[in-house]
């Protein structure tokens, strides 16, 4: 019995001190290294801490429950056919992660954390997780897109939410889930926004091309020739006008002295330019 218990306490050290990162995908290089999100959830469980760190978007093929301490998952998207991923650990850390039509349920004997996670459930689940802790949940920065009641709340000492983004609503607290207190600050609203981009085409451009008829042509050649001519005349009219205002000025400086003279200059004169501009 003796060498029993002494060979469990070695494996339960072993593993205590087999901390390990787990790498799914080619973006990075970890202890371990899967394509399949499935055989990296089956190695983490053999760690007492693990890091899995998911490249890009990552299938979970079936229901996993994945069993272990200090559990943290992040760096991409996992994705399902309506699955679920359960958590059982000692204490879980969820950052920089996406989940996308999987449903997620975490279970931790001691805190939760959960740092820049947007979720989106399958559909028909009222929740985009549900979280049961005996520590603290604390929350900071978690995008809630589909589900109608946010996340389920329950089991824990201290609920701390720093921010949260949902479409409806934020958090389902049961009564008396939090043993201790509860720190929230307002849920900011999921709005959703069309921008329409217009896209430029090349499309053929019709010239037109107007024809003016021929007598409608001539028309206008004889109208632009007497405008030309009436034109001309009245410049040699205004040559004619300013030479007669100078005859008539220097005549009233010649006969300066004799009032009746200007005054038949001035007569003369208004009767030249009177004719000349009739006869425009």
């Amino acid at each position: 019995m003796r060498r029993l218990v002494l060979l469990l306490t070695a494996l339960l050290l072993l593993k205590s001190v087999a901390a390990a990162t787990i790498v799914v995908g080619n973006c990075a290089h970890g202890d371990y290294e899967f394509n399949s999100l499935y055989d990296a959830l089956r190695e983490a469980e053999d760690h007492w801490d693990v890091n899995v760190w998911i490249c890009g978007v990552k299938r979970l093929d079936s229901y996993f429950s994945l069993d272990g301490e200090d559990v943290t998952i992040g760096g991409g998207t996992i994705t399902s056919n309506g699955d679920t991923l359960r958590i059982n650990a000692g204490n879980v850390t969820l950052t920089d992660l996406n989940v996308e039509n999987t449903f997620l349920k975490i279970v931790a004997r001691s805190e939760v954390t959960l740092k820049d996670v947007n979720m989106n459930p399958p559909e028909g689940y009222y929740y985009c997780a549900d979280i049961n802790a005996g520590g603290d949940v604390t929350i900071n920065g978690a995008g809630l897109n589909t589900c109608a009641e946010g996340m389920k709340i329950s089991g824990a000492d201290d609920l701390n939410v720093w921010k949260l983004y949902s479409k409806s609503e934020g958090l389902k607290i049961l009564p008396g889930a939090v043993r201790g207190t509860i720190y929230l600050n307002p849920a900011e609203k999921i709005v959703t926004k069309t921008v329409e981009r217009v896209i430029e085409k090349n499309v053929p451009v019709e010239t037109v091309k107007y024809v003016v008829p021929a007598e409608i042509k001539e028309k206008l050649s004889n109208c632009e020739k007497t405008v030309a001519t009436l034109v001309k005349k009245k410049s040699e009219l205004e040559s004619k006008v300013s030479e007669l205002e100078a005859r008539a000025e220097q005549t009233n400086k010649e006969n300066a002295e004799t009032p009746w003279q200007n005054s038949v200059a001035i007569v003369v004169t208004g009767l030249g330019v009177g004719y000349l501009l009739g006869r425009m």
